[in-house]
Order: C-alpha cells, then sequence, then structure tokens
C-alpha cells in the first residue's frame, strides 16, 4: 500500500492557466436557472400528494380486516335448479 503512495509523491503539480477561474465563473452564469414559480408548484405537488397518502393511510386503517375479506370472497350457493 505504501508503495502506492510513493508513486503518487512522483507526479509533477500542473500550473493553471490564469483565466480558470473565471472562464468557470462564466459558464455557470450562463446555465439556466429554474424559475421559483416552478419550484413552488413542485413543492405544493408534493405537498398535496404526502397529504393525500397520509390520509388515504388513516382512512384504510379504520376498515377491518375482516370486511374487506369478506367483500373479496364469494359465498358458495348451492341452490341447484331452483328448488
Amino acid at each position: 500500500m505504501e508503495d502506492s503512495f510513493d508513486k503518487l509523491k512522483s507526479i509533477k503539480r500542473v500550473a493553471a492557466p490564469d483565466n480558470l477561474y473565471n472562464k468557470i465563473l462564466s459558464k455557470t452564469d450562463d446555465q439556466k436557472v429554474i424559475p421559483m414559480k416552478w419550484i413552488n408548484i413542485a413543492a405544493a405537488l408534493f405537498f398535496f400528494l404526502l397529504v393525500s397518502e397520509i390520509y388515504l393511510i388513516s382512512e384504510n386503517k379504520f376498515t377491518s380486516r375482516e370486511d374487506s375479506q369478506i367483500d373479496l370472497v364469494t359465498l358458495p350457493n348451492n341452490m341447484l335448479y331452483h328448488e
């Protein structure tokens, strides 16, 4: 492991161009910024979805498991030929 670090010590440092900082700043200034209106809309939608999810989970908690299972399973009908 130390052998790998010794190899790193032999790497020569490269001088950065003088205008590198200004070039980076100009590229970041050219990038498009998301308008605050769209950020607010996204936050409102996220909040609405979160509240609706919490509401639906809380509503589902009050229904008993037996009631929901009864609705899914049909009772057998042994009446034959309308006797």
